[in-house]
């Protein structure tokens, strides 16, 4: 309910070095994609498939983060990401 606290939350863990899990990663984007932060969103959905598959609901928030920002060209790139990784999309 708080995305700021959330993208405060992996400011924090960058700070300290850490490495995010696919958890924080997940929840950072879904932060981004309440708050429009479009270039986080894409660069913690980089960062996310380099741990795991990423699932078609964090792809969501990522369009919806570049959707939001009127990201057009990222929104194309997202969703051919997509279809390459057999994420298809859903709706909810």
């Amino acid at each position: 309910k708080r995305p700021d606290l959330a993208l405060a939350l992996m400011s924090r863990i960058r700070q300290e070095r850490l490495q995010p899990d696919a958890f924080s990663l997940d929840a950072g984007i879904n932060a981004c994609s309440q708050l429009g932060n479009w270039e986080m969103a894409i660069n913690l959905l980089a960062e996310l498939r380099h741990l795991q598959k990423v699932p078609a609901f964090t792809y969501g928030a990522a369009l919806s983060a570049c959707d939001r920002a009127s990201r057009w060209s990222e929104v194309l790139k997202i969703l051919m990401e997509m279809r390459e990784a057999e994420a298809w999309p859903n709706v909810v």
